[in-house]
């Protein structure tokens, strides 16, 4: 399994789009089969219990499909329940996703949000606190591959920072 969207700081996106069905509402979950691939796949809750296992130890993410069905296998069972023609139906159908630290699941809208935070605020933010680096540590001013190293963790921070402020998690 793979992101649809990556941020600066390989910080990976799983999104869902809420839909309402009456009273119950429902998820669709998007994300990429492959890297090479650009077709989304898509993950829909209707009937399927989804679960998000976040903080994992792992390093990539995957998807988890189980299936628990009624099985009768000895005589007993399948004379007790010989008028019930439920014998191996579907009882439950469970997808778990499995994310790594770097994973965020976030809506498509506060997914928009959170693009539009970060393009709006980026550079003004990690400017301001490279500055304040600058000043705190003025050795480094005159090495531009340190700047470069510091305005990049700055911005790994802020995206990070920004997606939690928008994930599910």
């Amino acid at each position: 399994m793979y992101p649809l969207v990556n941020f600066p700081g390989s910080n990976h996106i799983l999104v869902y789009q809420n839909i309402n069905q009456g009273k119950e509402q429902k998820q669709i979950y998007v994300y990429k089969g492959s890297t090479q691939s650009h077709k989304s796949q898509t993950t829909y809750s209707n009937g399927i219990t989804v679960k998000l296992l976040i903080n994992q130890s792992q390093k990539n993410a995957s998807r988890i499909k189980s299936v628990s069905q009624y099985r009768y296998t000895n005589k007993a069972d399948q004379i007790l329940f010989a008028g019930i023609i439920n014998n191996h139906q579907i009882k439950k159908n469970t997808v778990s996703f499995v994310l790594p630290r770097n994973w965020f699941v976030i809506s498509k809208t506060n997914l928009v949000k959170a693009g539009k935070d970060i393009k709006k605020n980026t550079k003004k933010t990690v400017s301001k606190q490279l500055k304040d680096y600058l000043q705190e540590h003025p050795k480094e001013a005159t090495n531009k591959s340190a700047i470069q190293r510091e305005e990049n963790e700055l911005l790994k921070k802020y995206t990070k920072k920004t997606l939690v402020k928008y994930s599910k998690n």
